[in-house]
Order: structure tokens, then sequence, then C-alpha cells
């Protein structure tokens, strides 16, 4: 009780009014008074008091959440943000924390110390090439220089070259690398003046000299180059029997070869073809492709109406009436695979016979009204339903109605 006591002494000590003003304010004609109360906090010091004892100076003092991580800011951020290689932190030590380092792409070295935000993973002709690329300078130890000959191309001193006997390094390449496509310095020295496009160490320079292409994109059966030299001097394994092989040497089954459809991706299959077999479910157009080139279509596009082969032999050729002096159609008939079809008029369909003709209800097909639907014989209308407006909606309706006298 003593303690309660003191501290509500306290507190109302550290409250006070120290100052009432009377305002006047009109409001409608009559004049009121409200009494402004102006408090002043009388705080023994700066902190805050909460309950159960926890003191914070300042918002950084605050504990984050559980799952997150707190930056020495005072932000908060979710754990999964740590060790991500990208900064959340203004002073980024949510990637200082002995984080592991990242994984480098296929072909690429590692430095031997990870430090965020410096160079970890380098292509293998950056390994002693007299130019520190990592932070603890690994890519540059255990490395036997060449030494420079009178003819060598000099490519300049890098600002992070080594040094070698206490002096900087004299990085230089052989004479043969001058306008050779490639980068042999890191300055460019070699390429200055060289016609074409000069291309990095670690990619392919196509022999038209226009494109470089990463080395994975070599041999890979596509003409990435424009030129194809991409593909050029290739070590492709051979097909097997049974197997037809394009000119980018990829293998497909022999009887793709001139069956009308392309299937190397060069559409070699389908050069020089005089004469094609096109699978069972397939029907050949003779010349029904460009340029009067054999054509395979599928067999369910024969005798729909369109023509789907240049020489129309899908709807002349492959169709026939013959048998419609037999079938007997109600309506008329047309021709088809088999010798003839009937068909009737909108409005009705084929019955079971497949000769006459019944009424077609197309209340039970989808797509012909929205709303309402009346079948009729060869016919339908439709209707819609319109929404009642009641009648206190409209206001004037409540109020009498006069004759209007002529």
């Amino acid at each position: 009780m003593g303690t309660q006591g003191r501290r509500r002494a306290q507190d109302h000590d550290r409250w006070k009014p120290v100052r009432s003003l009377a305002v006047p304010v009109l409001l409608t004609g009559w004049w009121f008074h409200v009494l402004l109360v102006a408090t002043v906090v009388r705080a023994e010091s700066s902190k805050l008091e909460f309950g159960g004892g926890s003191t914070f100076r300042n918002d950084s003092d605050v504990p984050c959440p559980t799952g997150t991580f707190r930056c020495s800011e005072g932000k908060c951020i979710p754990q999964t943000s740590v060790c991500n290689y990208q900064k959340d932190c203004e002073k980024g030590e949510d990637e200082f924390n002995h984080c592991p380092p990242p994984e480098c792409e296929q072909g690429q070295i590692s430095c031997g110390q990870y430090v965020f935000n410096k160079t970890y993973c380098i292509p293998p002709h950056y390994k002693c090439d007299m130019t520190v690329d990592c932070v603890d300078g690994t890519d540059e130890s255990d490395c036997t220089y060449r030494k420079c000959q009178p003819d060598d191309i000099h490519c300049g001193t890098p600002s992070q070259s080594v040094s070698v006997n206490g002096r900087v390094a004299d990085i230089c390449v052989p004479k043969e690398k001058k306008c050779d496509g490639y980068l042999d310095c890191r300055t460019g020295v070699d390429e200055e003046g060289c016609p074409g496009i000069a291309c990095q160490l670690d990619q392919f320079r196509c022999a038209n000299g226009l494109r470089c292409i990463d080395t994975t994109l070599k041999c890979n059966h596509k003409n990435d180059c424009g030129d194809n030299s991409d593909e050029q001097n290739c070590n492709f394994p051979p097909c097997h029997g049974g197997q037809f092989r394009c000119a980018n040497s990829l293998c497909i089954p022999a009887t793709f070869h001139c069956d009308g459809y392309h299937d190397c991706s060069d559409e070699s299959d389908e050069a020089n073809c005089t004469a094609i077999a096109c699978p069972d479910n397939k029907f050949l157009c003779p010349r029904g492709g460009p340029n009067g080139q054999p054509k395979c279509i599928a067999k369910t596009k024969l005798c729909d109406g369109k023509r789907d082969c240049e020489d129309g032999t899908d709807e002349e050729t492959a169709c026939s009436t013959a048998s419609c002096p037999a079938l007997g159609c109600e309506y008329k008939c047309g021709p088809s695979l088999t010798g003839g079809v009937c068909y009737c008029p909108p409005g009705r369909t084929l019955s079971t016979d497949n000769r006459t003709c019944s009424d077609l209800d197309e209340c039970n097909e989808w797509g012909h009204c929205d709303q309402l639907c009346t079948n009729t014989d060869g016919s339908y209308f439709c209707a819609i339903v319109l929404p009642v407006t009641p009648l206190w909606t409209n206001p004037g309706a409540w109020l009498p109605r006069h004759p209007t006298w002529s």
C-alpha cells in the first residue's frame, strides 16, 4: 500500500495543469466559453516506463519478433533476408553474418575468401593474368608469369595489376594475338583498330565476325551465329539404324524423313523429297504444299468444305458423290470419303436413319439464346426477362393525376 501510494503521489506530481484560458466562441448566435486546459508534463527523465519494468530509450532498443533479424538502425527484417546476397540493412550487416559463399556459374572458378559485394566468382582466364580480382588475391597466387618478348604486345597496366619483384607487372601477350577477335589484353589493346567484333575469352566468336555467343551455345544443333559456324567441327554422336540425320546432326526417326512435316529445326528432313509417304492418320496432297510440294494433312480435314490442300485434292479427289442415288436423301446429298452423305437444311438435323431430317431443338444447345428460348418447327425464338420497377421508386406515381381539358 505504501509503495502504491508513493507512486500515485509521484504521478500526481508529474501531471500539473499550469494555465487555463477562457476563450469566447461564437456559435449560432450565442456566446459560449470553452475552457482550454494546457497541461505540461514534468518528467524526471526522458525514458518511458512500461509495465513489467522494461525500459527502451529509443526505437533501436525494441527487440525484433521471432523469425526476424534486427539491423543496427533498429529495423527488423525477415530471417530469410539474411545472407541472401542482397543488402537489406542500411549498413549491410545482414550479409556480414558469416554468410556462406554463393555458387559460381558453370565454367567459373571461385576465390579463396568470400566478402559481400566483392568479387568471388571469376572466369578461368582471369587466373594468373597479372590482375588481382579476388579480395584475398588468390587468383594471382602460385602463378608462373610469362616473360615478355621483344615483339610482344604490351597490354598496359590495369589499376589492380600485381607487383613482381617490387615493380608493377608488365602485362604482355604474343604478337599472334593481335586482331584474332578475342580480348587477350584486359585493356583491349590487342584488338584496337581491328575489323569485326572482339569477344571475351570465355565466348565463341562467329566466323562472320559480327557476333559473340556464349560457349554453351556452341554445338547445340542450333544456328546461333547465323552463319552456322557455331555448329561446325562438332563431335556429335552418330545416328543409329532407323534414324535420319538432319543437316544440323540431330537424329530423328527415319519414318519422319519426307513425311511432309518439318521435324528437323533446319527443315533438312523435307529437302529434296520427290515422293513422300504420309502416316496412316494423314492424307497426302500431291501438290498441296507451297510451290507445288507434297503435303500431309489430317484426315479429319477431308471433305469439310475448306481447301486445306492448295491443289484442292482434300475437297475434290478424296471426296465423292457416287453413292448419293442409292442413299435416297430427304434433302440433299454431299460428297464424302465414302461416296456421299445426307445433310439437312438449317433448323433441322439428320435422323438416326442417316437419310431423313427432323426438327433441331436449338433450345437444348448452348449459345442460341441468352435467357428464354422457345423451340419451333425448323426454327426458334429468344426472349429476355425485363426487371420490374416497383411503384415506390417513382415518386411521381403517388401524386394525383388530373385530366387535361382541351
